[in-house]
């Protein structure tokens, strides 16, 4: 599972590459930052790897302050990586941490739940991280579908492993009709058949699969409900 971690670039910040990376990794996650490409606004190739990750860590943590009301400001960046999460079709769960003192209306989700950072307990926030981690892997088991029919079967076997044969997903919220963005997966051969393992799939949505092999084949399923396990896939002409 790749986890997406949003946090300040900066020396106060960085215990969570020294905590809490190697957390993520003892789970055998990988730690994905925006560090490399980062900016002052949200660029489109950090919105790439929230994309790519399977969940998303937050840490609102102080910036600048305090105001008034001796309350903090945290990063905006952050801010815009959560709602990034937040706002994708289909979502990638995540966690908020924030620090004490942070002020709540600037927080990313008023009113919605939190793990506190307080600086003499960072134990206490690891082990919620550790928590948090332990249920997003029961929560985001792959989901197995079968493909069929034989005569699919018999069109994408030659291309088994070959980069250029594509295959994705897309799902589609029934109550409103809204569709994601298509996700990227393998086509794994088994003794009986073929399969694909699509991750994180609310059991809410429908499920459509789309494989291509150039202009050579195209195949397409009819959007199904989730529980329906084996995909029907019709062949489709290539324009």
């Amino acid at each position: 599972m790749k986890i997406f971690v949003g946090y300040g670039y900066n020396e106060r910040d960085k215990w969570i590459e020294e905590l809490v990376f190697p957390l993520i990794e003892a789970f055998g996650d990988t730690p994905v930052t925006g560090k490399e490409i980062f900016g002052k606004e949200l660029s489109d190739g950090v919105r790439g790897l929230i994309r790519e990750c399977d969940a998303l860590m937050g840490f609102a943590t102080r910036r600048d302050g305090p105001n008034q009301k001796g309350l903090w400001t945290t990063h905006k960046w952050v801010a815009d990586e959560i709602r990034t999460a937040d706002d994708q079709e289909p979502k990638i769960p995540y966690v908020e941490i924030r620090e004490a003192g942070i002020d709540p209306q600037t927080g990313m989700n008023v009113g919605k739940a939190y793990i506190a950072l307080n600086e003499g307990e960072r134990d206490r926030c690891l082990l919620a991280l550790a928590q948090t981690i332990s249920r997003w892997h029961s929560e985001l088991r792959a989901s197995i579908f079968q493909l069929s029919p034989d005569q699919f079967i018999k069109a994408v076997i030659p291309w088994i492993g070959d980069r250029n044969l594509e295959c994705s997903y897309r799902l589609m919220n029934p109550i409103t009709g809204n569709e994601s963005g298509e996700v990227p997966m393998n086509i794994v051969s088994q003794k009986e058949g073929l399969f694909v393992y699509a991750r994180n799939v609310p059991s809410d949505r429908l499920i459509r699969v789309r494989v291509s092999y150039g202009a050579r084949l195209l195949w397409i399923s009819e959007y199904q409900k989730h529980e329906i396990r084996v995909i029907t896939l019709k062949k489709r002409p290539i324009i």
